[in-house]
């Protein structure tokens, strides 16, 4: 086979997978899982209709060094059954969602980590 060949085969293979990916993630098991990501000071909401998209987001933070994710679910099994989280996520039921969901985007996030101390500061000269 030739390059140009491989190249519009991979191309139809990824667009393939895409499609499969987006059915998983749009699945429903009729659960719900409201999920705050907290990443470097920023908080996120995200609501799915099943477990695996949120297997994703625990990946993307290493392990709790890029992010913690708190999931919030009807869902009774055990998730830790279903997503691998290397410490990075812990599950609620849902009476322990926040009724207040607020997001904070990581550039205030970082600012709030950076002039925490000061404000701290001057609250103890007061």
């Amino acid at each position: 086979m030739n390059i140009k060949l491989l190249l519009e085969v991979k191309e139809s293979l990824q667009y393939k997978l895409s499609e499969i990916e987006r059915q998983i993630n749009n699945a429903s098991d009729g659960f719900i899982y409201h999920v705050l990501l907290r990443s470097y000071g920023s908080l996120t909401w995200y609501e799915y209709t099943n477990p695996y998209p949120i297997q994703e987001l625990v990946d993307g933070c290493r392990g709790g060094d890029e992010g913690l994710v708190n999931v919030y679910t009807n869902n009774p099994a055990d998730l830790y059954d279903v997503i691998q989280c290397w410490g990075a996520m812990t599950v609620y039921t849902l009476d322990k969602l926040p009724e207040e969901r607020r997001e904070i985007s990581r550039s205030e996030g970082f600012t709030n980590m950076i002039i925490q101390p000061y404000l701290n500061d001057s609250d103890e000269e007061e």
